[in-house]
């Protein structure tokens, strides 16, 4: 359906020092903080990523490009907005240092895409009137460069504000949505690159599945499978991709408690961690703990319960490698509740802290809702409220949305 025209290449650590190597013998500045750049968005650690950006950035200003500051400034902002790093105050200051160098050397497409980051940005803050409203400038000026591929990008972005809004997006408006996405997609189908592609349908068919339209997902799945076919082999794409959709179908699997069919795919997705994205393997050792817990359920067998606290520690491990605070968050009220259920009360404390780091972040919503839950959970457990099968089944119903809001929030 979709031509091949666009690959995305793997480029190794000694590529990018290469080209970096390059660029100084001939005394390309320019190409030397390009390169930074490039190590940065690939870097496995946050503080050499950090490091990398300010290096770029100190040689933008001493070159005084203000074109390559725009760049730089918006592209260390997205990065601490897509791991959770940093306080929001210092991310919002950092959108509008960008914004400032952009108003002054009037670069409208970049003013639009550093709104749609602001969006994203108080989207993850769960500030959706605001999030609405820094898209819609976006996508405004998009709209006035008629730059089709990112109003797209910025109408997907809209999907998850009307997702967060109602809990669950309405059907009317989901097809509403997704009509306007397709019928904006056929008119650039032969210049949008097939990685947005891939993951426009794939944010689409998500939001399918919650409201359990599986005819149209598995109509997704199948577009999202044929793009696959047309990407390298040896692409970030092809291997990112093929863990995506088993992450994907796999909760279609779940989702209708086909469990065996479900837990192969996960599994799937653990066996080639080094090739997955971290929200792609979070989702499935979240998603495999939620299996287990749903066997302990069936069985009352201590080892799936055992099992789930395991994946749940995995988890959170993943969350502080990565210093995604959300994750951590969410993990770890899951972790907590488990531990509360059979007796163990001794991690209060720690939640505690987490819960303060989460607030420190700007996550007041996100850290409010937890601490309640938390007490509330410890409350009725206390009192006797809940027998073993309603306490399993609570903790089961906030580790299915713990997943759903990780997953929601990409890293």
């Amino acid at each position: 359906m979709y031509e091949r025209i666009w690959e995305e290449k793997i480029h190794s650590e000694i590529d990018l020092s290469q080209n970096k190597k390059n660029a100084e013998i001939i005394g390309y500045s320019k190409g030397v903080a390009d390169s930074i750049v490039e190590q940065a968005l690939r870097a496995n650690s946050p503080e050499i990523a950090i490091k990398q950006f300010q290096e770029a950035r100190k040689i933008y200003e001493q070159l005084s490009d203000k074109q390559g500051l725009i760049k730089i400034i918006f592209l260390y902002a997205m990065y601490l907005v897509q791991r959770g790093i940093e306080k929001f105050g210092h991310i919002f200051n950092q959108f509008q240092s960008a914004l400032q160098y952009a108003i002054e050397i009037n670069d409208k497409y970049y003013k639009a895409k550093i709104h749609h980051g602001i969006g994203e940005a108080f989207l993850r803050l769960e500030n959706l009137k605001e999030s609405r409203h820094h898209f819609d400038i976006s996508s405004q000026i998009f709209t006035y460069l008629e730059n089709e591929r990112k109003i797209i990008e910025v109408l997907v972005s809209i999907a998850d504000v009307e997702s967060q809004e109602d809990s669950i997006i309405s059907p009317e408006t989901l097809i509403k949505l997704y009509t306007e996405f397709t019928d904006r997609i056929s008119t650039i189908k032969d210049r949008i690159p097939i990685s947005d592609l891939f993951r426009h349908l794939f944010r689409f068919c998500e939001l399918f599945l919650e409201i359990d339209d599986y005819k149209q997902v598995n109509n997704l799945i199948k577009e999202m499978e044929g793009i696959l076919t047309q990407a390298n082999i040896n692409s970030r794409l092809y291997f990112q991709g093929k863990m995506s959709l088993a992450l994907i179908k796999g909760n279609v699997k779940l989702k209708l408690l086909n469990l065996s069919d479900a837990e192969e795919l996960y599994q799937y997705i653990i066996r080639r961690r080094a090739e997955a994205k971290i929200t792609d393997l979070y989702g499935a050792l979240i998603s495999l703990a939620i299996i287990s817990l749903y066997k302990y359920r069936i069985f009352f067998d201590d080892i799936y319960l055992s099992n789930a606290q395991a994946l749940i520690q995995e988890a959170i491990q993943l969350s502080e490698t990565t210093d995604h605070v959300r994750g951590l968050l969410r993990a770890k009220v899951v972790d907590l509740m488990l531990k509360i259920s059979i007796g163990d009360i001794d991690d209060i404390e720690e939640m505690e802290t987490v819960i303060t780091t989460a607030k420190t972040k700007g996550l007041l919503t996100e850290a409010k809702r937890a601490s309640e839950e938390i007490k509330r959970f410890k409350k009725r457990i206390t009192a006797q409220e809940l027998n073993e099968e309603d306490t399993v089944k609570k903790v089961l119903q906030y580790a299915l949305e713990a997943r759903k809001i990780v997953h929601k929030n990409q890293l």
